[in-house]
């Protein structure tokens, strides 16, 4: 029973994980600067700290396309910098995400297909570990308001709450999202199984410009939604910027564990570049600008 219980506790921290890899509406780049300064890759790091020693290690590198877009992601092992996670993503002719493909190593893929109507996202499904569909709930200006997914669960007679014996594509989480003046993300509630797991809260410049300021992320006690003012968030990021409004480091603190981490940021960006005045030196066998010499050696 124990064994049993363990293992629907692991399948469900599993799950909420890959439901939250496939849906993040509030991204920390500005896919127009991507576009508009040409960035082709984007080296993340996470500083350690020892003693008196800090250590940088790669744990991830985006790749963007020509429109701004994150096409690939490959994430690392920062103690035996293997790669244990990669996600790909696929875009239609207006480059809104078509298909997204979750793959790590002894795992069998998790892909995600997004579908449109109007040009608006309307839903998204997925096979694995077994069937599940979203439908998004949105404004006629294309506001997310909120996301339902759905899965086969035991029908429920409406009067006595028993089970039929029957299966129904049946509600087992949710989204809510709130927006700010300039419709910029602020609140994300999330459910599972109508009972609320998390919220996060992201702050923005006054301006209503570019990525967020801050995202505070709240573990849901009890059944109630209400956040009491005085409430510690289970974790607390913020994100700083340089001149140009490149993202160059995410800080986070962990309440509950008591410990932070530092995430940097360093971008590639194709020879042409505004940002670029003149070609950059490549070193010998420099394998982050490789795919960008243009025939150089």
């Amino acid at each position: 029973m124990v064994y049993r219980f363990l293992s629907v506790c692991i399948t469900f921290f599993f799950l909420i994980n890959i439901s939250a890899q496939s849906i993040e509406l509030v991204s920390k780049f500005d896919t127009r600067l991507m576009k508009y300064y040409k960035v082709d890759t984007c080296r993340m790091y996470e500083t350690v700290k020892s003693g008196n020693v800090k250590t940088k290690y790669l744990t991830k590198i985006y790749l963007f396309n020509s429109e701004g877009n994150i096409s690939k992601e490959v994430e690392f092992d920062i103690r035996t910098h293997d790669i244990i996670q990669t996600i790909l993503y696929s875009y239609n002719g207006d480059q809104n995400i078509v298909r997204k493909e979750i793959r790590q190593s002894g795992r069998e893929s998790v892909i995600f297909d997004y579908q449109y109507y109007g040009g608006k996202w309307v839903g998204m499904t997925t096979t694995y570990p077994y069937y599940k569909e979203y439908e998004v709930q949105s404004t006629e200006s294309g506001l997310i308001l909120g996301i339902i997914g759905k899965a086969q669960t035991q029908e429920l007679d409406p009067i006595t709450y028993e089970p039929t014996g029957k299966e129904v594509l049946g509600k087992i989480e949710e989204y809510e999202y709130r927006y700010n003046r300039y419709n910029k993300i602020v609140k994300e509630n999330y459910y599972y199984m109508d009972r609320p797991i998390s919220t996060s809260i992201y702050q923005f410049p006054p301006n209503g410009y570019g990525a967020p300021l801050s995202k505070k992320f709240f573990k849901v006690q009890g059944t109630d939604m209400v956040l009491d003012s005085l409430k510690t968030p289970l974790t607390y990021t913020t994100y700083s910027y340089n001149g140009t409004g490149f993202l160059e480091e995410e800080s986070t603190k962990d309440a509950e564990e008591g410990t932070s981490y530092t995430l940097s940021y360093e971008y590639a960006f194709s020879y042409d570049s505004p940002i670029n005045q003149y070609k950059p030196k490549q070193k010998v066998k420099e394998k982050f600008w490789l795919g960008k010499n243009k025939g150089q050696e």
